[in-house]
């Protein structure tokens, strides 16, 4: 099967956006990645080395901190696609993202909440992994809202 582009766009990609997006559309994709990278930052290079060596002492703390930062990491790596998948089908008044977006928001709050009032590994730990699941949840939906080849941004 033989793919004809229009006359002058040979090595062109068929259906490539080819204006800019909106000004606004780039801030509030900066502002949210901005916080995303806030939270994660602040956890994996301050709050867990931090919190871990007072808890468990220096001798236990790069492993707790070795844990708290991979495992959540590949269980994110499932959450994303799945989600994804999901919201595709999706049928809302919000559109198909934003409800995941919200959601996802609203559930990372709840469990930084969480995490940053239990003293305990394993519950901290939990919330970590729900933190994760949360986080992606939005994210996936997010990225992909406002990227340049979405016909409708945030639906």
């Amino acid at each position: 099967m033989a793919v004809t582009t229009p006359a002058g766009s040979e090595g062109a990609v068929v259906g490539r956006p080819t204006r800019a997006l909106p000004f606004l559309h780039l801030l509030n994709l900066s502002v949210y990645w901005a916080g995303l990278n806030t939270v994660w930052a602040g956890l994996g290079f301050v709050v867990y080395p931090t919190r871990l060596t007072e808890t468990y002492g220096p001798a236990y703390a790069p492993t707790y901190v070795l844990l708290f930062e991979t495992i959540p990491v590949l269980f994110a790596v499932l959450v994303q696609p799945t989600v994804a998948t999901i919201s595709d089908y999706t049928i809302s008044r919000w559109g198909r993202r934003k409800p995941y977006i919200f959601i996802g928001a609203i559930l990372d709050v709840i469990f930084l909440w969480g995490f940053a009032s239990s003293n305990e590994l394993a519950l901290m730990f939990a919330f970590i992994m729900l933190l994760q699941f949360s986080a992606n949840f939005a994210q996936g939906r997010f990225a992909s809202a406002t990227a340049p080849h979405a016909s409708r941004p945030l639906r």
